[in-house]
């Protein structure tokens, strides 16, 4: 009997484990997965003892965009590891983005740069990370071509509210010249006097809507 259990003790210990779990600390998340197996570590992990991050920028193009440009929340915490916040090797099903508030809803927004204010404030995240306001040069980097995302939206009001404008763009694209964010109407920041009809006489205080009675 001891023998008998000898024999297979020494079995056990003697079966090799796959090459890929000697190799690789787990499978990589879904959004990853063309890199996962023994022969693709150098991709991400180079050959030279390179740094993660520049061969991660050298995949991620769009980041890199921002980064160059100082813009973004990636340019503002470019100094951190990428995966610091993004780990890996945590399984196909594993999120590869980590929100240190919690959730995508409670993301302070100052932190890329651009914070939310007035109307802004109460938007839902998809209302504004949609598909068709994917307007900037770093979403055609993207490999996220075509859906929604975190990146590749600019800041400028036209860039989302093209089709809102009344005036259709005779006024230009500085929107912020006569309107708020807080609310678009009315336009306190209007000066009458810089427009094709300045006020004089009585009609200094004349309301708006007494002459402008057509809807904008």
């Amino acid at each position: 009997m001891r023998v008998a259990l000898l024999i297979v003790a020494v079995a056990l210990v003697a079966v090799p484990a796959p090459a890929g779990s000697q190799i690789s600390p787990g499978p990589l998340a879904r959004a990853h997965r063309d890199l996962d197996g023994p022969t693709q570590c150098a991709k991400c992990h180079g050959l030279r003892r390179e740094p993660m991050n520049v061969l991660c920028l050298d995949c991620h193009k769009e980041i890199a965009w921002g980064i160059e440009r100082s813009r973004g929340l990636h340019a503002r915490e470019q100094r951190k590891p990428c995966a610091g916040c993004h780990p890996d090797h945590a399984g196909v099903n594993f999120a590869l983005i980590a929100w240190s508030e919690g959730s995508t809803s409670n993301f302070d927004h100052s932190r890329a740069s651009w914070s939310l204010e007035g109307k802004h404030a109460g938007a839902k995240c998809e209302s504004c990370h949609a598909a068709r306001f994917r307007v900037s040069p770093a979403a055609a980097l993207s490999r996220r071509k075509g859906s929604a995302g975190w990146l590749g939206l600019e800041t400028t009001c036209a860039s989302c509210h093209r089709t809102d404008d009344v005036h259709q763009n005779a006024l230009g694209a500085k929107c912020e010249s006569c309107h708020y964010v807080r609310g678009w109407k009315p336009a306190p920041k209007f000066d009458h006097a810089s427009s094709e009809y300045p006020l004089t006489g009585k009609h200094t205080d004349v309301a708006c809507d007494k002459c402008h009675l057509a809807p904008w």
